[in-house]
């Protein structure tokens, strides 16, 4: 085989090659970007990740939760729809919830007795 054939035929596979990078890109964004669930989905009860040192100092019934053990004792309380910890430390579902969707915590009027 000739010298122009032999560059012409790694030419030709750097271009497929190339192409076939590109286009398995584009088919993979799609997968990639259903990894991040959207707010609605949030919303809707999407597993999401909160960094909650942003919300609490750990100390008092929150100082347990520096141990990575104990902080994976957490549970889903449904009735309250919040998490909770054994040692009966929880968290604001209001907090979490504007956390989550960027939502502003909605005001609550005062209730006087007269």
């Amino acid at each position: 085989m000739s010298e122009t054939g032999v560059n012409q035929r790694r030419r030709l596979l750097l271009i497929t090659s190339g192409l076939g990078l590109v286009g398995s890109a584009f088919a993979a964004t799609p997968f990639v970007l259903s990894m991040t669930p959207s707010a609605r989905a949030k919303a809707a009860g999407a597993p999401v990740e909160v960094d909650i040192s942003k919300l609490i100092k750990f100390r008092g019934v929150f100082e347990p939760l520096k141990d990575e053990a104990f902080f994976a004792k957490v549970d889903v309380n449904p009735e309250w729809g919040t998490i909770f910890w054994p040692n009966g430390a929880d968290l604001d579902p209001d907090v979490l919830y504007s956390m989550v969707t960027g939502e502003a915590i909605p005001e609550i009027a005062s209730v006087t007795n007269k």
